[in-house]
């Protein structure tokens, strides 16, 4: 089962990078195959909350895919932190992955049709404060994937908790859901 979550965790980042890049009707498309792939293995898409000790250092070329969260909704106009630690990233350390140039931060949010923004944030728990660049924003009513760019340095060299943050630009519901760390070196060699 692990080789399949693999595939289909790059399968999943390689769609949403062309999706994101190039068009977004795509969208449904990728909807219908991940309905297939999920009739085929109904636990491959669990999240996966991975402790520092399961997190192997890298080797060269490869990609990592971490997703955490889950979903939760805000009505609030400041800042509202997931508040079940299950839907933490727990010892997350950047020194475990030596060999990679990027991160990218992309979670899956909704404005609901709120007539407002929603934003969502990647917070370190540990030091209590934002990861920085990795502030996102959408007015879409259906839960869409946004992406930052690359924020690898703006990550401490220690062992960090990360959540999400959300909140509503107006106050109306708003809603957050997985969220994704690709760790991946950018340039192959």
């Amino acid at each position: 089962m692990s080789l399949l979550l693999n595939l289909c965790e790059l399968i999943y980042f390689l769609f949403i990078l062309h999706s994101h890049k190039m068009q977004k009707n795509v969208y449904p498309i990728f909807l219908i195959f991940m309905t297939f792939l999920i009739s085929c293995e109904s636990n491959v898409f669990n999240p996966r909350i991975l402790p520092a000790p399961l997190l192997q250092p890298q080797q060269n070329n490869q990609t990592e895919s971490i997703r955490f969260g889950g979903l939760f909704h805000t009505s609030s106009t400041i800042w509202d932190l997931a508040v079940s630690e299950e839907y933490y990233l727990k010892n997350f350390d950047i020194r475990h992955y030596a060999a990679i140039d990027s991160i990218i931060f992309s979670p899956i949010i909704s404005a609901n049709d709120s007539g407002g923004q929603v934003y969502v944030e990647l917070f370190n728990l540990t030091d209590n404060v934002p990861i920085i660049n990795s502030r996102l924003v959408s007015n879409a009513g259906n839960f869409d994937p946004v992406f930052t760019k690359n924020i690898l340095r703006y990550f401490p060299s220690k062992k960090i908790d990360l959540a999400l943050r959300l909140k509503s630009e107006t106050g109306e519901e708003v809603s957050g859901y997985f969220a994704n760390l690709f760790i991946y070196k950018s340039v192959v060699d």
